[in-house]
C-alpha cells in the first residue's frame, strides 16, 4: 500500500500582467498549471502526506470529504500516486461530477447538500466510515497554516494594496489572515468574492451552509484590530453582472480558466463599479485555476 512515496510537483503559479483602460494594471496570480489545473493540488498533498503517515499506524483508516468535485478530484490524484487507500466523497446528487470521481477511484456516497446542515458526524456516517477522519472541517490538520504555505511565499513582496481571492470553503482566503507572510501587513487589503446565487456560474463558490468555516466578520476584524492586515480587507458577494464582466477579462486575457476560479476578480470589479477602488491602485488578482474535472464536464469548452 505505501510503496510509492513520489508526488507529482506543485508548479510555482504563472504571473501576468494586465493593462486595462478602466481597472489599471492588474498583476494576476494563476494556478492552473497543476496536476489536477487548480490551487487544490496543494491541499491536496499535503492531505495526501498526512494520510500517508496515519496509515503506518491505523493502516484501515479512511478519509471522507463533502465535494463538489475539484477538491475531491484533486485528493484521489494525490492518493493513487502514493497508492493509498481511495477517498470517501459526500457530493449533491444533482453534480455531473459524479461519474468522472467514479472513474478516478472515489467511493462515491450522494445526498440533497442543498437541505441538510451537516456535522462531521454526519459526513462520517452518510460515507460509511464512522471510524474514520472527516478532512472538509478538521482543523486538527491546520489547514489555515499548511494547505497554503508554499503559494503564499510567492506573495511576500506584495507590501501594499489589494488582494482579491475567490472565497469557497474559505481555505485560500484563510491563509491569508493566518500567516505572517507580509512585511506591512496593516497596508495589505485582502477581499474574497464569494456567492449566494445557485444558478451563479461559479458554481464552486455556491454554498448554501459553511458551518467549518472560522474565517468571518469577527475574526477578519480581530485581524485589523492587531494590525495584521489591511483595515478594508473583507469578504463581500460579487454580483453575476461582475462575474461576466470576469470572464470575459480572462477570456480577452487569453488566461485557461473557469469561472469559480474568478471569484476574485468579480469582486475587484463590483469595487471599481461601487467607486471602491480606483485606476492607480495596487491590485493582484489570485485566480485559482481551471479543474481537469471541470473541462471533462463541459468537454473543454471555453469558459463563457
Amino acid at each position: 500500500m505505501l510503496k510509492n512515496n513520489k508526488a507529482t510537483p506543485i508548479r510555482k503559479p504563472a504571473k501576468q500582467t494586465i493593462t486595462h483602460s478602466i481597472y489599471g494594471k492588474i498583476a494576476i496570480l494563476d494556478e492552473s498549471n497543476n496536476p489536477s489545473g487548480t490551487h487544490k493540488d496543494r491541499m491536496a498533498q499535503t492531505i495526501a502526506t498526512i494520510y500517508q503517515e496515519m496509515l503506518k499506524h491505523h493502516t484501515k483508516l479512511r478519509l471522507s470529504i463533502i465535494s463538489s468535485g475539484s477538491a475531491a478530484y484533486a485528493i484521489q490524484i494525490a492518493l493513487i500516486e502514493r497508492q493509498l487507500p481511495s477517498l470517501k466523497v459526500l457530493i449533491d446528487s444533482s453534480r455531473e461530477e459524479i461519474n468522472i470521481l467514479e472513474k478516478m477511484g472515489c467511493e462515491i456516497y450522494t445526498c440533497d447538500l442543498e437541505s441538510h446542515l451537516l456535522s462531521s458526524n454526519d459526513i462520517l456516517t452518510l460515507t460509511n466510515n464512522k471510524k474514520g477522519i472527516e478532512i472538509t472541517s478538521n482543523m486538527a490538520i491546520k489547514p489555515y497554516d499548511s494547505y497554503y504555505k508554499d503559494f503564499m511565499s510567492h506573495l511576500s513582496h506584495f507590501n501594499n494594496g489589494y488582494i482579491f481571492v475567490p472565497y469557497g470553503t474559505g481555505h485560500l482566503y484563510g491563509s491569508f489572515l493566518s500567516m505572517d507572510i507580509f512585511n506591512e501587513p496593516f497596508n495589505v487589503n485582502v477581499i474574497g468574492g464569494k456567492t449566494h446565487c445557485k444558478y451563479s456560474k461559479a458554481d464552486k463558490l455556491y454554498a448554501p451552509f459553511n458551518p467549518f468555516s472560522i474565517i468571518d466578520d469577527n475574526f477578519i476584524k480581530t485581524k485589523v484590530a492587531m494590525k495584521r492586515i489591511g483595515q478594508y480587507s473583507s469578504i463581500n458577494e460579487f454580483t453575476e453582472k461582475s462575474l461576466d464582466d470576469a470572464i470575459l477579462l480572462a477570456n480577452n486575457s487569453q488566461l485557461n480558466l473557469e469561472p469559480s476560479a474568478l471569484g476574485g476578480l468579480a469582486i475587484m470589479i463590483d469595487m471599481f463599479k461601487n467607486d471602491s477602488l480606483t485606476f492607480s491602485d495596487n491590485k493582484l488578482v489570485i485566480v485559482t485555476g481551471k479543474s481537469k474535472v471541470y473541462d471533462e464536464v463541459n468537454q473543454g469548452t471555453k469558459i463563457a
